[in-house]
């Protein structure tokens, strides 16, 4: 009876012990490298844990930021939080037609993740009238999208 009670006891509390967090769950994306982690946001994005437990809150100081993004499949759980919706800015330029890409390839910020979330942000595709150029491309089952403003041309 005695080493009944022992075992569970020992299965008990080594099922309620805490785990530590091995990753970062906020990291800073800034023009100026001493003012946060990385200068571009796809860099920031590449360094986090695929399939983390906790979400992981990427903040991104104000700024343009000339890049195409990609948020891949096993991103999940990211936050991508703009300092401020006029003057934080992920910019790219290309259109369909252009360098023979598709419609599906002109994107700025492509979010493949599931429980992906974007806020206080500017997402523009600036190839203007050239045909189609698409500043938000979303493959992914719950996106939130708060107090952001997504510029493009046609399929935005």
């Amino acid at each position: 009876m005695k080493i009944n009670i022992f075992l569970a006891s020992i299965l008990l509390f080594g099922s309620l012990r805490a785990y530590a967090i091995d990753y970062a769950t906020c990291i800073v994306v800034s023009k100026d490298s001493t003012k946060g982690d990385f200068t571009s946001i796809q860099a920031a994005v590449n360094s986090c844990k695929s399939f983390p437990d906790l979400r992981i809150t990427i903040f991104v100081k104000k700024g343009i930021y000339h890049e195409k993004v990609v948020i891949n499949a096993w991103n999940t759980n990211i936050t991508l939080l703009g300092e401020d919706r006029d003057s934080t800015i992920i910019t790219w330029n290309n259109a369909a037609g252009s360098k023979k890409n598709g419609t599906f390839w002109t994107y700025t910020l492509k979010v493949q993740a599931n429980d992906f979330r974007a806020e206080n942000l500017t997402i523009e595709n600036t190839a203007g009238e050239m045909g189609q150029a698409v500043a938000l491309h979303v493959e992914a089952d719950r996106v939130i999208i708060k107090n952001c403003k997504i510029l493009g041309n046609q399929d935005t």
